[in-house]
């Protein structure tokens, strides 16, 4: 098998991996706010990625708090993994692909939390979407989120050229040119 062929089938295990990751990190992240409000999770899917739960005692906070967990969860394991669990001096081809998903994946959600604010503002109110969902029960103003969001994603970004997972990205690329 070249060179090539090798690299895309790492990147397509790499991304099926991190993607029931995400899922399930998401998800967990929904559902463990529902459990820390004294709700009963009844049905935890991957495949359908949802989560159900009955009972719960939820303030405005709390239930605003389960919205933004299932975005802030995944973040939030992928920063320890860059900051403690990344080596940037293993060298195998498959470890830093992994590595580069690992860190990009989780930041995709946030964008959501920069652009969906805009739909909302534009009158877009009604969508079943963890982000609308927030807005609306929140009461934080879209732009406040949407900074919020944005400067995140720019911290995140930070400690991932800081780390060099994009530099040994660029060095794996070029390298199968």
């Amino acid at each position: 098998m070249n060179n090539k062929m090798s690299l895309l089938l790492k990147m397509l295990l790499a991304v099926f991996i991190e993607t029931i990751l995400y899922i399930f990190l998401h998800e967990g992240g929904h559902a463990l706010v529902a459990v820390l409000c004294g709700a009963k999770i009844t049905s935890f899917s991957i495949v359908g990625a949802y989560v159900i739960s009955t009972g719960g005692n939820y303030t405005q906070v709390t239930s605003s708090l389960q919205k933004v967990a299932g975005a802030l969860l995944p973040v939030v394991f992928s920063v320890c993994y860059i900051l403690f669990g990344f080596n940037k001096n293993k060298k195998g081809e498959f470890y830093r692909i992994f590595s580069m998903f690992s860190a990009f994946i989780p930041i995709g959600s946030l964008f959501a939390w920069v652009f969906v604010p805009v739909a909302f503002m534009a009158g877009d109110t009604e969508k079943p979407d963890d982000v609308i969902q927030f807005l609306n029960i929140s009461g934080i103003h879209p732009v406040i989120v949407m900074s919020i969001s944005a400067a995140l994603i720019l911290a995140y970004i930070f400690i991932i050229w800081k780390r060099g997972i994009l530099q040994i990205w660029l060095d794996i690329v070029l390298q199968n040119k």
